[in-house]
């Protein structure tokens, strides 16, 4: 029973004892009695439209249902977000106001006696419509006139969600953005290194070409062409990883090896008067995030200490562990823990800022440089990353004393995963289709496999290297695949080896690959990937790792 029929059987009783017992001229009490009733009726009456006039005039959208999910009472805002009426809301149940192929609401509602209240994200559905959006409900238990009830307060955030992926579509392109303005910054030095590497190469194979040699200096000039192919490929690889488009990983990463892979891209970047160094203090170098973001940051920072150097100096990374506080974590402008952290420190000897650019410095689009030389988005963009790794960053710097920026990240406990390194002498048995368009690379590679004790079979495309398969299945151990050739491309010829026997061992070699298209082919069950250019000992590892290799 309501207050408001409490109230009207209070009220019954009193006026039917006077008028049953004929005296209620007698009794002015009872008469008093009567006009206080009704003033406290008028005064629930006025609470309870108070309360209703509160209750619609909630933006967000009410519910107040049972456990077992029969709908009770809601306000206007419910009735708008939803698509219903109040004649019509109470036809349906919770269920219906909610999309299906979520959680029980059974396991919902048992989760909320076990806590008290509940804060979640849910899949909402209008039940006219069958149209579905994103809200935020609070869940609390409520006493409604004597029963066991839920008051459910209901948020659309269909425009909050939207505006996140849009605020993560922004933060790519910035990031790409930062990409960009490095790699302008890498062409020239990395034209100039690459020339001098085939300079080297060319001059020591027209040296091989003498007949009066003799065999040390064959050697020699063997060697200064391995080693000289292998800068140039390793410097490839660094530009690919560091340009590459991808979604952020979430794996263990060494930060020593992203400094030395940085520290190489550098020199071979910014002015040779500027001396860069390293000193690695820390024993904890192992942080979980995304190898290729951490470097993009710090490779742009790099380019831009050197920008304050235009007469030389010099650019220093050192790394050490350290503790960061309770209190230091709590007036920290970013969203980090106490625990023990792994600090990068870049200081250069340039020209330093002021304070004025110092609190402005991590600012998108701000930039000290002349119009056209700089977009301002570098530091912008590895401040972000720093707080996509759940870390912090500063600078001090004063205006001739140079500057220096702090990163610290959170430590890890995980192992990096490393691949076993195998001998170059490692060799096998077993008959290998290479399928590459690419005549040299057949030659190389055949020659190196031979060499490993492996038959050899030859296909120039795609399409050729299916009709060689479908002639040969039965003696063929492994096939090794291009991504990009003419007539059929790797993913097609990919798709198709693997409809003629399910169970063969492909591997990938490719020296530029679209990232969906390798992801989709290591689901599709790649055995294994292999970058362009390769080396013997690469080549053999990567067979002796699928094929069983016999002791050389």
């Amino acid at each position: 029973m309501n207050r408001r029929g409490a109230w009207e059987s209070q009220r019954e009783a009193i006026i039917g004892f006077g008028e049953n017992s004929n005296r209620k001229s007698y009794y002015p009490e009872l008469q008093n009695k009567i006009r206080e009733l009704e003033i406290t009726r008028e005064e629930l009456l006025q609470s309870e439209r108070n309360l209703t006039m509160l209750f619609n005039a909630m933006p967000d959208a009410l519910f107040i249902h049972t456990l077992e999910g029969k709908v009770l009472h809601a306000n206007k805002a419910m009735f708008k977000l939803y698509g219903v009426t109040e004649s019509n809301y109470k036809n349906y149940s919770i269920a219906n106001y909610s999309a299906p192929n979520q959680t029980a609401l059974e396991l919902v509602h048992t989760e909320l006696v076990e806590k008290g209240e509940l804060l979640f994200e849910w899949k909402a559905m209008c039940p006219m419509s069958g149209e579905t959006f994103s809200v935020e409900v609070s869940l609390r238990p409520f006493n409604w006139y004597g029963e066991q009830a839920v008051v459910a307060v209901v948020r659309d955030i269909t425009e909050r969600k939207a505006a996140d992926v849009k605020a993560a579509l922004l933060k790519e392109q910035l990031h790409q953005s930062q990409k960009m303005e490095a790699i302008g910054q890498l062409a020239g030095r990395v034209a100039h290194d690459f020339n001098n590497a085939l300079g080297g190469i060319i001059g020591a194979t027209e040296l091989l070409r003498s007949e009066s040699l003799r065999p040390e200096e064959k050697n020699e000039y063997i060697e200064l062409i391995l080693t000289a192919s292998g800068r140039a490929a390793d410097l490839t690889r660094k530009l690919l990883t560091f340009s590459h488009k991808a979604n952020k990983a979430n794996r263990a990463i060494d930060c020593n090896q992203i400094i030395r892979d940085t520290v190489s891209l550098l020199r071979h970047t910014i002015d040779k008067n500027i001396v860069v160094s390293t000193s690695n203090r820390a024993t904890k170098l192992t942080v979980i995030g995304d190898d290729s973001l951490l470097q993009n940051a710090i490779m742009n920072m790099g380019i831009n200490a050197s920008h304050a150097m235009p007469d030389g100096g010099e650019l220093t990374f050192t790394l050490e562990n350290l503790e960061l506080n309770r209190e230091y974590c709590e007036v920290s402008p970013f969203d980090i823990k106490p625990g023990e952290y792994l600090a990068i420190s870049i200081s250069d000897t340039g020209v330093g800022m002021s304070a004025d650019v110092v609190s402005r410095i991590f600012e998108p689009f701000f930039t000290t440089k002349e119009a056209g030389k700089g977009t301002g988005l570098g530091l912008a963009a590895a401040y972000g990353t720093v707080q996509e790794h759940g870390g912090a960053i500063t600078v001090y710097s004063e205006p001739g004393a140079g500057t220096v920026f702090n990163i610290y990240l959170p430590v890890s406990a995980e192992t990096v995963r490393r691949e076993p390194e195998s001998g170059p002498n490692m060799v096998g048995s077993g008959t290998i289709l290479v399928i590459d368009d690419e005549e040299l690379i057949r030659v190389t590679t055949s020659a190196m496999l031979r060499s490993l004790g492996y038959r050899v079979i030859l296909a120039t495309n795609g399409q050729e290297g299916i009709e060689t398969f479908q002639k040969a299945n039965d003696e063929i151990d492994l096939i090794l695949l291009d991504m990009i050739m003419p007539v059929m491309e790797g993913p097609e010829a990919f798709a198709k080896l693997r409809e003629i026997d399910p169970k063969i061992p492909i591997v990938i070699a490719s020296g530029f690959a679209k990232e969906e298209n390798m992801v989709e082919l290591k689901r599709q069950g790649a055995s294994g990937f292999l970058d362009k250019p390769f080396s013997r000992a690469e080549l053999a590892k990567m067979m002796g790792l699928i094929i069983s290799p016999l002791s050389s």
